[in-house]
Formats: structure tokens, C-alpha cells, sequence
């Protein structure tokens, strides 16, 4: 049988396997994606409700304005986002020296408990460090993707 030519007359190279995607492995990580993602958004519409109770209005001081409800809700919002750039770096690495599979876990784990902390928050503080902490914990964004590459690329052994 000839082989198969370009327009110079050389032999076309051999084309390499075609690797299935991981179904599965797709699948549990667009649920993690999900879990984390609904785990968080499901607190926007509840947090000035939260920043409320910290301050209950009192004859001295008849409560917070528009404004600093607004202002606290988006501290506590902003303190998710700042653990979650710190924490990428350390999930970053935990991944690379423990495995992407145990830091998933550990990280699903922490998003969990500090989501459920950060439910019974009864201070700004307390509030403002269970966010910071859930955001920490929800930085294994980057293993995730690292995770649907290798299975793309053919690798799911990474």
C-alpha cells in the first residue's frame, strides 16, 4: 500500500492515536466545580441580611445606613476573594508535592466546614475570618484545571 504524500512528494507523518476523553473524571470535577461554586453564590442575597445582625439597631445608634451595609458586604465578599488568591499558591503546590486527587478532597472538605462556619458567624470579625478561610480552601481552582488538562492531553495518570 503507498503511503499517503503531501504536495512535496514526502510521506505524510503517522497520526498519533486519538486519546478518549475521561468521561468520568470530566464529570466529578464539573460536580466539584458546581458544588463550590453554588456553595458560595448561594450566600450574596443573605450577607447584608448578616451585616444586619451584627449591628442591631439600638437607642444610641439607630442602626446602618444603605451605604454601610453595603460596605461591610462587600468586605466580607473581598475577603473570599483575597484567600482565594493567597490560597492558590499553597494548592498550587500541595498539588504538586501531595497529588491533585488528595488536595480535591481536602479542599471540598474546607469548603464545607468554613462554609458552614462562616453560616454561624455571630461577629463581623468572626465573619470577615471564616470567609477569608473559605476562600483559602476554595483555591484548588487551579487542580482542577490542571486535573481536566492531564485527562485532555491523555495523562490522567497526572
Amino acid at each position: 500500500m503507498v503511503e499517503p504524500t503531501n504536495t512535496t512528494g514526502a510521506a505524510r507523518p503517522a497520526a498519533k492515536p486519538v486519546t478518549p476523553l475521561p468521561k468520568m473524571q470530566v464529570f466529578l470535577i464539573a460536580c466539584t466545580n458546581f458544588i463550590n461554586s453554588v456553595a458560595y453564590l448561594v450566600t450574596f442575597p443573605l450577607v447584608p441580611f448578616m451585616v444586619l445582625s451584627f449591628f442591631p439597631p439600638t437607642p444610641e445608634h439607630p442602626g446602618l445606613s444603605e451605604t454601610e451595609i453595603g460596605y461591610y458586604s462587600g468586605m466580607l465578599e473581598g475577603s473570599f476573594h483575597a484567600g482565594a488568591f493567597l490560597g492558590a499558591f499553597f494548592w498550587g503546590w500541595a498539588a504538586d508535592r501531595f497529588g491533585r486527587k488528595p488536595v480535591l478532597q481536602w479542599g471540598l472538605l474546607g469548603t464545607a466546614v468554613s462554609s458552614v462556619a462562616f453560616g454561624f458567624s455571630s461577629s463581623l470579625p468572626q465573619a470577615l475570618t471564616t470567609k477569608f478561610i473559605w476562600g483559602m480552601l476554595n483555591g484548588v481552582r487551579a487542580p482542577r484545571r490542571q486535573v481536566l488538562r492531564a485527562g485532555a492531553a491523555g495523562r490522567p495518570d497526572r
